[in-house]
């Protein structure tokens, strides 16, 4: 983990509690058109109501700007030229300790591309896609990430499909294909180790009790280092280290200071739901903001944690991801 000279990092949030905020909040429902969303603009409302009230942020021209189909004002469509204009809007005039939140409920897609190892980049699909086009991870990155001022911190929310790496990030924390934060689930699997050996000792010898508890120990073992080998690419801290073009992956040495919540893997859709009491919704929006809601300060592995459990509760396949600009301590705050 790289900590700068100003002693900014994604582990100290501290350091941001008296920096400016600003949040560009983007809700898009495509209403109208063949693939139209119910919850999207509703998503971003919640949000932006939850900004204001819990977290600091103004609604004002110069801290928060809200786009949606629903606007009035044709600068606030959400349009391909609108979206490029509003991240360049957040990543400038910023100083060291100033945050920054983006929140994109919509469509995301994926496109096929020569240059990315996996053949596919993933976009954003802004509302007049079919004429303009996507906004894809390439361009995103350039605006979001390589154009953020050193010393400060960008936190994303990306509900919608295909958006594991959005952002083409260096870092992607337990991309593990259950519904549980990996971490949780070896802590698990190390409770019953040791319930099986202290009860190999505890119950009285005798050689069919050793043979079968053993043979449980041996299981648990087994099922340990699965959680930890299963995937070749993920190191014995949970990250994978993502790689993308030449040109992305040099950026990335520069380890800002951006962390994203998105809805799914890459290979992944995103659901646009309905929760009882509540109404239509994206399932990752809601589940963020009930854990926001219901605590208040939550670290990143309670975070991801509880979104994933949601999915799962919820018979979603979606698995939500945590990618980020450098390492982040999973007991840290998910401060935004």
């Amino acid at each position: 983990m790289v900590t700068a000279a100003n002693g900014h990092s994604l582990n100290r949030g501290v350091a941001f509690a008296h920096g400016h905020k600003k949040a560009l909040l983007i809700g898009i429902n495509y209403a109208g058109t063949d693939h139209a969303l119910k919850g999207c603009i509703a998503d971003v409302k919640h949000m932006q109501q939850f900004l204001i009230s819990h977290r600091g942020y103004k609604n004002e021209k110069t801290s928060m700007i809200f786009m949606s189909d629903e606007a009035v004002g044709e600068h606030h469509k959400p349009t391909f030229k609108n979206l490029v204009a509003g991240f360049q809007w957040l990543v400038s005039g910023n100083r060291p300790g100033d945050s920054l939140f983006l929140h994109y409920s919509g469509h995301g897609a994926q496109m096929k591309s020569a240059t990315h190892p996996s053949g596919q980049i993933d976009c954003l699909v802004p509302l007049d896609y079919q004429t303009a086009g996507c906004i894809d991870s390439d361009l995103l990155h350039k605006f979001l990430v390589h154009a953020l001022p050193t010393g400060v911190k960008l936190t994303v929310i990306f509900d919608c499909c295909h958006s594991g790496t959005m952002l083409e990030l260096p870092y992607t924390y337990h991309p593990d294909t259950n519904s549980e934060s990996g971490m949780v689930a070896k802590q698990q699997q190390v409770k019953e180790i040791l319930s099986d050996v202290t009860s190999l000792f505890t119950k009285g010898f005798s050689f069919s009790s050793f043979t079968n508890n053993a043979q449980e120990i041996l299981h648990d073992v087994a099922g340990l280092a699965s959680l930890f080998h299963h995937r070749p690419d993920v190191d014995v801290e949970g990250y994978k280290h993502e790689h993308f073009t030449p040109e992305i992956d040099e950026d990335n040495k520069n380890e800002k200071l951006v962390v994203v919540i998105s809805g799914c893997r890459d290979d992944q859709t995103s659901a646009d739901t309905i929760v009882q009491g509540y109404g239509s919704t994206g399932a990752l929006s809601y589940a963020v903001q009930e854990k926001l809601k219901e605590c208040g300060a939550v670290t990143y592995e309670g975070m991801l944690q509880h979104v994933r459990e949601f999915m799962a509760r919820s018979k979603l396949s979606q698995i939500p991801q945590l990618s980020c600009g450098q390492e982040v301590d999973p007991d840290g705050s998910f401060e935004f």
